[in-house]
């Protein structure tokens, strides 16, 4: 979810609005504060954390918290896994696009 100023204020998960009420608002069933990751954060480290902590998906945001994008697990994965991969920090095409409305993730 984000603000006008498109900070990234929480998550919202299918399984949230599952186990939410019928009337419940978004700010009341999404994730506040999610663990977020820097443009600038090393490729190898994110994938590595990404799997440790079983997550399919990392939001992207400045240090200011403004939404940059959501890289996927499944995106980063045969990225960094093909020969001669030396991405070093966070591709900008894999922090997609698609994924920069605010809502469900």
């Amino acid at each position: 979810m984000l603000n006008d100023e498109r900070v990234l204020l929480g998550r919202l998960q299918r399984s949230d609005l599952e186990r939410a009420e019928d009337d419940a608002a978004a700010e009341d069933a999404m994730h506040p504060g999610p663990l977020t990751f820097r443009p600038d954060h090393d490729a190898h480290d994110l994938l590595q954390e990404m799997r440790q902590r079983r997550i399919s998906t990392a939001p992207i945001t400045t240090s200011d918290g403004v939404f940059v994008g959501i890289v996927r697990r499944e995106d980063l994965e045969p990225a960094l896994s093909s020969p001669g991969a030396g991405i070093a920090s966070i591709p900008t095409e894999l922090a997609s696009s698609r994924h920069r409305s605010s809502g469900a993730s």
